[in-house]
């Protein structure tokens, strides 16, 4: 789940954030728009990514 979102990135809120690849391709089904995506810091239950 997206927890916040701007320009440069996004905090995604995850049940276990085990195994998420360092790059991958975020898609927001719901506007239909896609971001080069790059992990900049992991949490418990949350990842902030940087948008590339």
């Amino acid at each position: 789940m997206v927890r916040n979102l701007s320009a440069g990135g996004a905090c995604l809120e995850l049940e276990y954030p085990v195994g998420i690849p360092r790059e991958f391709v975020l898609v927001m089904d719901s506007d239909r728009v896609s971001f080069d995506s790059r992990v900049v810091w992991t949490g418990p239950h949350h990842i902030g990514v940087a948008f590339q």
